[in-house]
């Protein structure tokens, strides 16, 4: 039980982590995120292709969501918006975890996990495709 318990404390740790990280990012309008004094460069396969990768935007998206600028975050990157709002809701779920007498395990054992796992994939390449198609717009910074 020891075990189950540091890694749902590990998982909180990274979640947590993430969350406090994206809040930290300031969102820039020229495609670009700063990091404390820092801009991070910009994608090296846009830059290559001209084509944005599949996470373009996510981490602006992210920083974009920890200021609860929702609307933007989801049409500036949609799979941004989503993964983060999971972190978000994660937290409690693993502070239950963490402070719950039984195990995790049997609950997570009867989870659909292919299901769930088809669907994140459906939604990734679909927010591509239209991350990809605001880019040909012009509707992408």
């Amino acid at each position: 039980m020891w075990l189950e318990k540091a890694l749902i404390l590990c998982l909180l740790a990274g979640v947590v982590y993430i969350l406090v990280l994206a809040g930290s990012f300031t969102p820039a309008l020229d495609n670009r995120i700063l990091i404390g004094p820092f801009i991070m460069p910009p994608c090296g396969f846009k830059i290559t292709t001209g084509v944005p990768c599949i996470a373009c935007y996510m981490t602006r998206s992210f920083a974009l969501m920890a200021r609860g600028r929702i609307l933007e975050a989801a049409s500036l990157q949609p799979m941004g918006a989503v993964l983060f709002s999971l972190l978000a809701l994660s937290v409690p779920a693993l502070l239950f975890a963490l402070f719950r007498k039984k195990s995790m395990w049997p609950l997570l054992e009867s989870w659909p996990w292919k299901r769930i796992f088809q669907i994140l994939v459906l939604l990734t390449l679909t927010s591509w495709a239209y991350t990809i198609a605001m880019e040909l717009a012009g509707r992408n910074p």
